[in-house]
């Protein structure tokens, strides 16, 4: 879910074409909206495709909450056929 910031960037760019579309070029107020609302479109697309990677917040995570992570499943290194004790 993309943040304030991001949704109201994108609807401020959409309404301010649609209305320099509608009032300075005097485009019909359908298609100026229509315009408006495909650049809002593609303006939260393209800045919601920037957000955190989340490898990084993985391991931020697990760093900052060690005590919240599950051991791995898997073979015990204590009952691998290579253990020769």
């Amino acid at each position: 879910m993309p943040g304030w910031k991001t949704l109201t960037i994108a609807v401020l760019s959409g309404a301010g074409l649609a209305l320099f579309f509608t009032l300075i070029w005097r485009w019909p107020a359908a298609v100026g909206l229509g315009a408006g609302v495909l650049t809002s479109a593609v303006v939260l697309l393209t800045s919601v495709s920037f957000g955190v990677d989340p490898a990084r917040a993985d391991k931020a995570w697990r760093d900052a909450a060690p005590d919240l992570i599950e051991p791995r499943s898997g073979p015990r290194d204590d009952a691998s056929p290579d253990d020769q004790r």
